[in-house]
């Protein structure tokens, strides 16, 4: 009897288990996705002022810039402002409006000037560049164009027929709102 009480429990427990298993139930689903946005600041227009004018001999330096597309992306991501037949004395000043054309807000996390004194000896000491308008940790709002002014300086150690090099880049990161 003792095996069939053991057969008994056995089963009795299979029958648990199945009405158990044999319960309703239901199973309820989250689906999401996400498209993320583009972080994408170009160069837009500019303008040009010199002294050249103030000297009383016209055309003798002039300060063009161009705009180029380096990424293949249809917007202007580098400005090349090129100085001809400078003078120790002449000053420039270039305004490149700077518009966030991306999808979210840009924040600025860096704006440094550099001299390329590798491929052009004496350019750090011919040249005084400096830049405003666009300052560190300054927020870039979709749509919206900050002015930045580089302003060229040709000091008195320029030489005669030389040459001279520059770059200013701007860093921009994802600005995230604070909460």
């Amino acid at each position: 009897m003792k095996k069939s009480g053991v057969f008994a429990a056995l089963v009795l427990g299979l029958m648990v288990v199945a009405a158990t298993y044999a319960a309703w139930s239901e199973t309820i689903t989250v689906s999401g996705s996400v498209a993320t946005g583009e972080l994408d600041v170009a160069f837009t227009d500019y303008s040009v002022s010199d002294n050249d004018d103030d000297t009383g001999l016209t055309g003798t330096a002039t300060t063009t810039v161009e705009l180029q597309d380096t990424d293949d992306d249809d917007d202007y991501d580098t400005a090349v402002i090129t100085v001809t037949q400078a003078y120790p004395g002449y000053h420039a000043t270039v305004d490149l409006n700077v518009t966030n054309v991306g999808t979210i807000a840009a924040k600025v996390s860096g704006v440094n000037v550099a001299y390329d004194n590798t491929n052009y000896p004496g350019s750090s000491s011919a040249l005084s560049v400096s830049t405003s308008g666009i300052a560190e940790n300054e927020i870039i709002d979709t749509g919206e164009t900050k002015t930045l002014r580089v302003t060229i300086d040709v000091t008195d150690d320029a030489q005669e027929l030389d040459n001279y090099a520059f770059t200013v880049t701007i860093d921009f990161t994802q600005f995230n709102e604070p909460e």
